[in-house]
C-alpha cells in the first residue's frame, strides 16, 4: 500500500474512533454503569442531554481540527512530492534539451562536413575541366593547397562558396590573382609589353604560379623554360597561351561568385608581341651561356627566328611615306604571327611562301611608287628591302636543301 493510502487509515481512524471511545467512557462515567456497547441506561433528563450535546460538539470540532490538519499536512506533502517531480522532470528537460542540443550541434556539423566534402570535390572537378583547355599538357598541381588558398576559412566544420574579392589581398588568396590578372589585362592593352619583354615572362610566371599551373618543359620549339626545366610558356603559341591563362582564372572567379574578366587576348597586337618576346628571348641563349644560373631557357627555331628578324628590319622603318608603301607586307606579317600559322615557318616550304609573300607585297609597292610623282626615294627604299628579302631564296636553298 502506498503511503497515502497509509495516511488516509490514520486520519479515519482518529477522527472516528476516538469519539465513539470518549462517548461510552462518558456514558460509563455519567451513569456508573460499566463500559460496553449497549444502549442501557439512557438518561431522560434535558440536562443530561444538553451536556451530551456540548460533548458531541466538542468531539467533532476536535475530529475537524484533526481532518483540517491532515488536510493541511497532506497538502503539504503533496505539493512538496509534485515540486520534487517537477525538479525532477526540469532536470530532465534540460537533459533532453542538451542532448537535442548536442545532437543538432552534431547534425550541423555533418551537414558543413558534407557541404565542405562537395564543395572541395567540385573545385576538383571544375579544375579537372579547365585542365582539358590548358596547352602544353600542363594541369593544376596541389589542389588542395590551391583550395585552401581561394578559400582560407574553409574547413571541415565550416564552408563558404562567396569570396569577395575587394578583401586585403594575401600573398596568393583569389584577390591576390584577381588583382595580378587585372595589372596583366592593363600592361597588355597600353602596350608596356612590347618595350618590356621580360615583364610579360615574369608576370605569366607569376599568373600561373598563382594558380599552381604547371607542366615540365617537353623540348617543342618556342618553350621558355626555368632553369629547373618547369614550362613557364610557348610563344609559338602566344594566343592560346593568353587566352588559356584568362579562362582558367576566369572560372575560378565564377566559381567563387564572382564576374569574370573579357578575354583580353582579342585586343592586343600579337604580332608585335610575339616578334619583341621572340627577339628579347634568343637573349636568354646569350645570358644562359654567360651565366649558368641565368633563370630562363628559350628553344627557338632557325627559321622562324629569321622571319621575326625580317619582321624588325621592316618594322624598323621611320620614314612615313615609306611605311605607307610597306603596308600591304606589314599587314602580311601580321597575319602570321597573330595566329598558329607561325607554327607553319618551321617547314622550308612554308617559309619561303612567307618570304615570297613579302617580297610581292614590296615589288608590287616599288612598282606603284615608280609611277607615282614624287616617289623616287619610296621606290629606291623598296628596291633595298626587296633585296633583302630576296637573300632569303639562296640562304634556303643552301641550308635546306
Amino acid at each position: 500500500m502506498r503511503k497515502e493510502g497509509w495516511f488516509f487509515l490514520v486520519v479515519i481512524f482518529i477522527s472516528l474512533v476516538i469519539p465513539v471511545v470518549v462517548i461510552f467512557t462518558y456514558r460509563s462515567f455519567v451513569t456508573g454503569l460499566p463500559f460496553g456497547l449497549n444502549f442501557s441506561g439512557i438518561s431522560h433528563k434535558s440536562e443530561d442531554w444538553s451536556a451530551f450535546g456540548s460533548l458531541i460538539s466538542g468531539l467533532f470540532t476536535l475530529a475537524g481540527a484533526i481532518a483540517t490538519l491532515a488536510t493541511l499536512l497532506f497538502a503539504y506533502w503533496q505539493n512538496n512530492k509534485l515540486s520534487k517531480e517537477a525538479e525532477k522532470r526540469t532536470e530532465m528537460d534540460k537533459e533532453t534539451a542538451k542532448k537535442n542540443e548536442s545532437f543538432m550541434d552534431f547534425q550541423k556539423k555533418i551537414m558543413q562536413f558534407e557541404k565542405y566534402k562537395m564543395h572541395k570535390e567540385a573545385f576538383n572537378d571544375e579544375l579537372t575541366i579547365l585542365e582539358r583547355d590548358l596547352i602544353n599538357n600542363e594541369t593544376f598541381e596541389s589542389r588542395s593547397i590551391l583550395y585552401k588558398r581561394i578559400f582560407p576559412n574553409n574547413s571541415f566544420s565550416h564552408c563558404e562558396t562567396y569570396i569577395d574579392m575587394n578583401l586585403v589581398c594575401n600573398e596568393y588568396g583569389l584577390a591576390k590573382v584577381y588583382e595580378t590578372m587585372k595589372g596583366f589585362e592593363g600592361r597588355l592593352k597600353d602596350g608596356w609589353y612590347y618595350k618590356n619583354n621580360a615583364d610579360f615572362v615574369k608576370d605569366v610566371n607569376s599568373i600561373k604560379k598563382l594558380l599552381m599551373i604547371s607542366a615540365v618543359g617537353s623540348g617543342k620549339y618556342g618553350e621558355i623554360t626555368s632553369i629547373d626545366n618547369k614550362l613557364i610558356l610557348n610563344i609559338y603559341s602566344l594566343k592560346e597561351e593568353v587566352s588559356a591563362l584568362c579562362q582558367a582564372a576566369n572560372q575560378i572567379f565564377l566559381f567563387c561568385e564572382n564576374d569574370m574578366l573579357p578575354d583580353f587576348s582579342e585586343h592586343i597586337d600579337l604580332a608585335g608581341l610575339f616578334c619583341g618576346l621572340h627577339r628579347h628571348s634568343i637573349y636568354f641563349l646569350i645570358n644562359q651561356f654567360e651565366s649558368p644560373l641565368f633563370p630562363y631557357r628559350f628553344k627557338h627555331h632557325e627559321l622562324i627566328h629569321r622571319a621575326v628578324e625580317l619582321y624588325h628590319y621592316l618594322q624598323g622603318e621611320k620614314d612615313i611615306d615609306v611605311r605607307g608603301a610597306l603596308s600591304e607586307a606589314y599587314a602580311f606579317m601580321n597575319e602570321y604571327f597573330s595566329s598558329e600559322k607561325v607554327r607553319l615557318l618551321m617547314e622550308p616550304s612554308s617559309y619561303w611562301g612567307f618570304a615570297k609573300g613579302i617580297s610581292d607585297a614590296i615589288y608590287k609597292a616599288r612598282e606603284s611608287a615608280a609611277k607615282a610623282p614624287d616617289m623616287y626615294e619610296v621606290a629606291g627604299k623598296m628596291s633595298t628591302y626587296l633585296y633583302k628579302v630576296d637573300e632569303e631564296r639562296p640562304w634556303l636553298k643552301q641550308n635546306y636543301r
